[in-house]
């Protein structure tokens, strides 16, 4: 059916029996719907379609985090086949739509040499990344899934170490917002993260992990050679929501993903989202790493950031009790812990660097269009509000997947277990983290490929 409770179904998952259902389509109350639902035999839970936001910290703005309307129902196994529900309705004739997402392209050759803006990109020293480069630099088996919003394929640093699917070579991901192949990083130079633009935040992720090293350009990622898996979950305004949360982490998990890195969050109520707990659980059992930001917060209410203690403004994914999970707080240029970082002794692992992080973006020649790559920024223009720097534990996140990366390549038969270990075990013990995070410290990927 394309209903449930009198609801319009908006999709569905068969193979998990999951279905989103628009609660407002029946037009009647929305508890009203939801307790149809609950009431009916073939319904094993309903919950909302919680709302997630990318993990950037701007003094200008906080972002506001909400659950949506929609709620998602999972069916009991076995159950008829849920109808597959197209994920997006026709654009309309009237709708500003951007043009057709670009193509991939295939890579220049690479010119070998030094990557000429590698000096600018203090996080490198600040995780002794250098040092676990005379040990290992990556290897391109090693797939690392960029869970985001979305990536800039095209660009420069990183159309060498994405990832393309053996099934279908012109795949590097998948896009589960307008659900399509091309996981672009769509990007407006109107409003930024004030609005509804997205200054590029996927890509800059993306370079964190793994911008290609030794290529005569730009910078270098922590895993000087990897392969990234763009899957895009997160829109212009950088926020996204559990149904395509779900989907993005079963593709990494069904795809060949070793690591999975999340800058994104919810507060709070989150902690509900029981189908987003289980799909990293179902990562976890395919022995897939997941490693999440912790969140961000104003200065002046850190004293209220423990993800311990504070159930209402702790972070998830990163808090959810799953083994597989490294939370990771971020560390300011001084290695000391960042003013916005949430914490947390017990549910909060380590730091790495996140503030002023200098990496790859997107670079815009039309307004009105999609970016092409080659650009490289530590701090963004917000129209109306000046510069920026890239700062969150959003760029702290990919720090260590990165690093994960790195030690997975050295020790590919390791478990996501042995590689948490070994990175929580070899941090930098920092005085303004000791019983702030789990280990104590800051990332430090030298230390971790030491053998």
């Amino acid at each position: 059916s394309d209903q449930l409770g009198g609801a319009d179904v908006e999709w569905a998952v068969p193979d998990q029996n999951i279905a989103l259902v628009k609660p407002e389509s029946a037009n009647i109350p929305n508890g009203d719907v939801l307790d149809r639902l609950r009431q009916r035999k073939d319904v094993e839970s309903v919950q909302p379609n919680f709302r997630y936001r990318a993990e950037l910290y701007l003094d200008k703005e906080l972002a506001v985090r909400d659950a949506a309307l929609e709620s998602l129902v999972l069916l009991p196994t076995p159950n008829p086949k849920p109808a597959t529900i197209p994920e997006k309705s026709p654009v309309k004739a009237d709708d500003p739509s951007p043009p057709a997402k670009p193509e991939l392209k295939t890579p220049a050759d690479v010119i070998r040499g030094p990557d000429p803006l590698q000096a600018q990109d203090a996080d490198l020293d600040l995780a002794n990344v250098k040092a676990a480069w005379d040990i290992e630099t990556g290897s391109r088996d090693t797939v690392v899934a960029v869970i985001d919003t979305g990536v800039d394929y095209n660009h420069e640093d990183l159309a060498p170490n994405m990832w393309h699917d053996p099934a279908n070579i012109k795949n590097i991901g998948w896009d589960f917002v307008d659900n399509d192949a091309f996981p672009y990083d769509v990007t407006s130079p109107i409003n930024a993260f004030t609005g509804a633009g997205n200054p590029g935040h996927g890509t800059h992720c993306a370079g964190n992990v793994g911008a290609a090293g030794d290529n005569s350009l730009g910078t270098s990622g922590v895993a000087k050679k990897v392969s990234i898996m763009a899957l895009r979950m997160l829109n212009q305004d950088g926020s996204g929501e559990t149904a395509a949360g779900i989907k993005a982490i079963d593709y990494a998990t069904q795809h060949g993903a070793r690591v999975i890195s999340a800058s994104w969050g919810s507060d709070g109520a989150s902690d509900d989202d029981q189908l987003l707990k289980e799909s990293i659980q179902r990562a976890e059992a395919k022995g897939v790493l997941f490693i999440a930001a912790a969140g961000n917060v104003s200065p002046s209410d850190q004293k209220n950031a423990d993800n311990d203690t504070n159930a209402a403004q702790r972070t998830y994914p990163a808090s959810f009790d799953v083994a597989n999970i490294i939370s990771v707080a971020a560390s300011d240029q001084k290695g000391r812990m960042a003013n916005f970082t949430h914490f947390g002794a017990k549910s909060v692992h380590l730091a790495a660097p996140g503030e002023k992080s200098f990496s790859t973006v997107p670079e815009v020649r039309d307004p009105k269009g999609y970016p092409s790559g080659g650009k490289y920024e530590d701090s963004m223009e917000i129209p109306g509000l000046g510069k920026a720097p890239w700062d969150g534990t959003s760029m702290a996140t990919p720090q260590v997947a990165g690093a994960a990366a790195l030690l997975i390549s050295h020790h590919p038969t390791w478990t996501y277990a042995q590689v948490k270990n070994r990175i929580l075990q070899t941090v930098r013990v920092e005085p303004t983290l000791t019983g702030k995070v789990a280990s104590n410290g800051v990332l430090d990927a030298g230390a971790a490929l030491k053998d």
